[in-house]
């Protein structure tokens, strides 16, 4: 009788043990599975915040490109403007830099 108890315990320290080992099996492959999962979230996260940073900067790209394009014709006409007053300056700074030289002499 003793021997009989003996081998329950035997037995169910056995059995103890085999669940225990597949609980701890089955911990790990969750503790896994959630790492993989935490880890594509990760970089999905990532191509997220990576195309939005293009799109931000296609924006700012567009937004820069046309700020240009409207201020061109702005600085074209005012550098026109500026080359037209030096263009009529033109004969009389001659003029000076003529009178300059035949009153120093040298000619």
């Amino acid at each position: 009788m003793a021997l009989e108890l003996l081998n329950r315990i035997r037995a169910a320290e056995k059995d103890a043990e085999d669940k225990r080992a597949e609980a701890l099996h089955d911990g790990r492959e969750m503790v896994k599975a959630v790492e993989d999962a935490c880890r594509e979230a990760e970089r999905e996260n990532a191509r997220g915040a990576s195309a939005l940073y293009q799109q931000g900067m296609e924006k700012w790209r567009a937004q820069t490109e046309k700020s240009i394009q409207d201020s061109n014709p702005a600085w074209e006409k005012e550098l026109q403007g500026i080359i037209s007053r030096a263009e009529e300056n033109l004969p009389a700074a001659a003029r000076l830099i003529a009178e300059r030289i035949v009153s120093d002499g040298h000619c």
